[in-house]
């Protein structure tokens, strides 16, 4: 059996900790700088087509509604604490449905969700989809089958008979459906607890579960 590989990626994570500390940015197009160097670019300020080899001058003077983060230093060196404190609370969220937990850095972790998914796999039917979950699938599956494709080739699990699309096109169809359904309860619980929103990819290995990661849908 293949296993089921999760890989967790905080969205603008350097942004929401700083809108966490001052919720009044919420909403707004914020950016965070580490030195020279963007790291992170809120959604709304990529709408206004920030990108990350702007340099500040040029953002303040094309869109004074961004605003610009500072990552504080000590020293001289970036001071992180307040980053790590708050990608460790995402962590203990996560360690509540398994302990198998990876940090492949400060904003995301690989989680081996085999175990915890083996557990349930008889449960399908108390199974309900989200909104928010997509699969990728090849363009003769989807014409076969008449799903509607996103522009990276991706079909929503909303609204479709999911359990037998993933049953029927994927060798770990049935576990790829109870997956799904317990990442979404996972990332929901970082939400609860945390404030933080993240976005998630599976697949049986962690190259798989990165190409997974949504794109722009």
């Amino acid at each position: 059996m293949n296993r089921v590989v999760m890989l967790l990626d905080m969205d603008c994570f350097y942004v929401q900790v700083e809108q966490r500390e001052f919720p009044e940015t919420k909403g707004k197009p914020c950016v965070v700088s580490q030195y020279s160097e963007w790291k992170a670019i809120s959604y709304e300020a990529r709408a206004l087509g920030i990108k990350r080899g702007m340099f500040s001058d040029e953002i303040r003077v094309q869109h004074p509604e961004v605003i610009i983060f500072k990552v504080p230093e000590k020293r001289g060196k970036a001071e992180l604490t307040r980053y790590r404190d708050a990608s460790s609370e995402v962590i203990q969220c996560i360690s509540e449905f398994t302990s198998d937990i990876e940090r492949a850095s400060i904003d995301e972790a690989y989680v081996d969700l085999t175990d915890s998914v083996l557990v349930q796999d008889d449960n399908l039917s108390s199974l309900q989809p989200n909104p928010e979950s997509y699969v990728l699938v090849s363009s003769d599956i989807a014409e076969e089958s008449k799903l509607e494709l996103t522009k990276t080739n991706c079909v929503s699990l909303n609204g479709v008979d999911w359990i037998q699309l993933l049953d029927s096109n994927f060798a770990e169809g049935r576990r790829l459906a109870v997956a799904s359904e317990l990442v979404y309860r996972i990332r929901q619980a970082v939400f609860t607890k945390t404030g933080f929103r993240c976005s998630a990819g599976i697949g049986p290995n962690k190259v798989s579960c990165f190409c997974a990661l949504p794109r722009l849908l």
